[in-house]
């Protein structure tokens, strides 16, 4: 097959649910099926599932971008075939739109070419053609070539956060020995938990993590409204000499897997952590698997000491307003 030379041969367009799912699910696990984890390969499975049910097909391609799953975004057509993919996720916050740009998948045989910075810039111009409050990506660390496209593109650094997977039915790690106290969580501790929760999770990435603190808050009335809406969480705090130094808030309210939250004090985290890990491995109740985020480079030695793998490290990159709405820029206010 002979390389591109140039973009301008190419077709950027839509994607059309009617004739586009198959190619995109098979260009995006042609990309990126060696990095990709269980989440990632259960949306590939359900981009194909979607591809091969003519109902589901039609439904899609008459609904709206902000109520149907996350299938919309663009395609690149080279040579009569999809060789290029971005896909527009949408978010609502507080009344508000946030637009994710995901899936930027360009076929290895054109690569270098332009396409993936002519779909991303599309993706821009769609943001601004929604009026979204906010335009997001997250790009692996071990991808620089694309974290500089997106920085050549104006967006810029928010965080940098690594996710840590527990397998299920593993063996829960020794308690160290440890000055560390664990308690179950106390309504006394809340204002304290939630600063913590504020610090580690700040509010302006907490758009796409399955997070809303407030549910943690403790208390039996509080408790009563997780029980009567089949939330199952637990939660332990640990002190020093009477001093919080943070919680652990396990969340077992997802489909597959639990989540672990960690609230801990900056200062002390590296003390409380190990013997918190081992309480909350020692006393769930399960053997589900466990998914935790949290900041990149920070505790990733008690994590591993604890069971926990290293599944991913994801740069958090945002376009700021001035250059996704530039004072000279002519758009459409066209809303959906």
């Amino acid at each position: 097959m002979s390389v591109l030379t140039s973009v301008h041969s190419g077709t950027l367009r839509p994607l059309d649910p009617r004739r586009d799912l198959l190619p995109v699910s098979d260009l995006i696990e042609t990309c990126f099926f060696s990095t990709m984890d269980e989440e990632g390969r259960e949306y590939l499975t359900h981009i194909r599932r979607a591809g091969h049910d003519s109902h589901y097909v039609q439904w899609l391609s008459g609904s709206g971008e902000r109520v149907a799953y996350p299938l919309h975004g663009y395609v690149w057509v080279q040579d009569n075939r999809v060789v290029g993919n971005v896909t527009l996720i949408p978010h609502q916050r507080d009344g508000q739109w946030i637009y994710l740009i995901a899936n930027v998948a360009v076929h290895p045989d054109y690569r270098r070419l332009g396409i993936g910075r002519a779909l991303t810039q599309r993706g821009i111009q769609h943001a601004r053609d929604h009026r979204v409050s906010a335009l997001w990506l997250q790009v692996r660390d071990d991808n620089p070539s694309a974290e500089e496209l997106y920085r050549s593109l104006g967006f810029e650094t928010q965080a940098v956060r690594s996710n840590w997977r527990l397998p299920s039915y593993s063996t829960p790690p020794t308690a160290p020995a440890s000055p560390v106290l664990i308690t179950p969580s106390r309504n006394s501790d809340w204002p304290e938990q939630l600063r913590f929760f504020n610090h580690t999770y700040p509010a302006d990435i907490r758009w796409n993590l399955p997070l809303v603190p407030e549910r943690f808050r403790p208390g039996m009335l509080a408790s009563l409204s997780r029980w009567m809406n089949g939330e199952v969480i637990h939660q332990w705090a640990a002190r020093l000499e009477n001093r919080y130094l943070g919680a652990a808030t396990l969340d077992g309210s997802g489909h597959k897997l639990d989540f672990l939250w960690l609230a801990l004090d900056p200062e002390s985290e590296e003390q409380a952590a190990p013997s918190l890990l081992a309480a909350v491995l020692h006393r769930r109740g399960g053997h589900r698997g466990i998914l935790l985020n949290y900041p990149a480079q920070r505790l990733d030695a008690a994590f591993q000491q604890a069971g926990f793998a290293l599944q991913n490290t994801l740069t958090w990159m945002k376009l700021p307003q001035n250059v996704l709405y530039p004072t000279s820029a002519t758009f459409s206010l066209n809303r959906t």
